[in-house]
């Protein structure tokens, strides 16, 4: 399960790589044609909830449906952790995008940033692409891959953790966001035992 989510998200880390190789991201003249690049990105992968570039002082020039345009993100770890090299983050709930994007369940948005720094030909940085991807898709994961592991056997329940604050980022839907404090978590995400030590639950740490 950890890989299956892991190749997902350094998968689409590739495909922000890709375009940030585009001679129309890293010589940024056109705003323009720096949208229609991302809005065709976000139709082709629908799980980037918002893809914007910004310039190197964390200026958003160019989004996906314009949102966040003109705007500063300099303070946001998209934008902080994107400037030094090839970042994926944590999930965590929407903060600037919260009420810029549809909701129609009303559920808490929650994104995984991916962000890469851009450079020009001359290997100076002229700002970074940043992108937050939606969590949505993990459900998915989790239907087709944890759901069946249970109901074969009903004596575990599988949490996925998140490792910064042990945050349940997928399991039973009642703990979803509370922290789980179980023996044998730490040493589950040290990577000395893929599972927690006690019979329930069963822990995949991310």
């Amino acid at each position: 399960m950890a890989e299956k989510l892991d190749h997902y998200m350094w998968s689409r880390a590739g495909e922000i790589n890709v375009v940030g190789t585009l001679d129309v991201i890293n010589n940024p003249s056109d705003p323009v044609a720096i949208q229609r690049v991302l809005e065709s990105l976000q139709t082709h992968i629908p799980s980037f909830t918002w893809v914007g570039f910004t310039d190197s002082k964390g200026n958003v020039i160019a989004s996906t449906g314009g949102i966040l345009k003109g705007k500063n993100v300099a303070q946001r770890p998209v934008f902080q952790n994107g400037i030094k090299g090839t970042f994926i983050g944590d999930v965590h709930e929407a903060v600037l995008l919260a009420k810029l994007l549809p909701n129609p369940s009303g559920d808490p948005l929650e994104f995984v940033d991916i962000s890469i720094p851009v450079t020009d030909d001359s290997g100076a940085t002229v700002g970074v692409l940043a992108t937050h991807l939606s969590w949505e898709w993990s459900k998915e994961v989790s239907a087709s891959i944890l759901q069946p592991l249970m109901d074969r056997n009903s004596y575990y329940d599988i949490f996925i953790v998140s490792k910064n604050d042990n945050t349940i980022l997928l399991g039973p839907e009642q703990m979803v966001g509370t922290r789980l404090d179980i023996p044998g978590l730490s040493a589950a995400q040290e990577g000395k035992n893929s599972y927690a030590t006690v019979k329930w639950p069963a822990v995949i740490t991310i």
